[in-house]
């Protein structure tokens, strides 16, 4: 394998480029070929290894290594994915989640304990828990109070764009893009834009005003496309 010192950021760029090709292709082996010769797959499995250290080597390479078929039938699908990077890095990140949670219903064992017994970096600095581990959960609390806050959305195309988003993330779906709100709703893609934008603001000002929920936690109900803020 190629020493990552040597990867510069324009040959990852490349690589990059190449693996979403091919995946568009239906190439599964030259897509995996062009993401390991990028190095993306051994970041970010290094770096998910450090953050989850509850979880052992093996569970981390088969985190990432779901992801990456995650992606391979998305793009396969059709779907255009803009930052192949931030893409795995957020289902890897997700899974290992899932995977944390599940030692603990597993074990009976409260937090402070599991992360006592994982090892000593803590005392090193380093935080054995993310903060946002359970990500699961906060969804699903972000999902059922923004629900019931729909109707005081006010504006039809608010609560219509709003509950659609809903309806995905409740589905389980890892990327919701503007694009295809538009086209499953009908509605042009700066109404869609500025109907999130909108109601996201709405939200979060009701939830403040009431106590009910934090921006970060709305905030974990989708991900905005870079691509939707080109324009219609």
């Amino acid at each position: 394998m190629a020493d990552a010192s040597m990867t510069t950021k324009p040959d990852q760029d490349e690589c990059i480029r190449r693996a979403l090709a091919a995946a568009s292709v239906r190439d599964a082996h030259g897509m995996l070929t062009a993401l390991h010769e990028s190095m993306v797959l051994d970041g970010l499995v290094q770096t998910f290894r450090m953050k989850w250290p509850t979880l052992d080597h093996d569970e981390i390479d088969f985190v990432v290594a779901g992801a990456v078929d995650v992606l391979y039938q998305r793009v396969a699908d059709g779907e255009n994915v803009l930052n192949l990077i931030a893409y795995l890095w957020k289902v890897s990140d997700r899974r290992a989640s899932d995977r944390h949670q599940q030692r603990l219903r597993e074990s009976n064992a409260p937090d402070e304990r599991l992360e006592a017994s994982v090892d000593n970096r803590s005392k090193q600095g380093v935080a054995m828990l993310d903060p946002d581990a359970d990500w699961d959960r906060r969804r699903l609390r972000a999902v059922s109070i923004a629900r019931s806050l729909l109707p005081r959305l006010g504006q039809e195309n608010l609560q219509r764009v709003m509950e659609f988003v809903l309806d995905a993330v409740e589905a389980g779906r890892e990327d919701i893009h503007n694009s295809e709100i538009a086209d499953a709703l009908g509605l042009k893609l700066g109404t869609v834009r500025t109907s999130l934008s909108r109601a996201f603001a709405r939200l979060a000002r009701i939830a403040r005003e009431e106590n009910l929920i934090d921006q970060s936690e709305l905030s974990d109900l989708w991900v905005t496309d870079p691509e939707d803020e080109l324009g219609d």
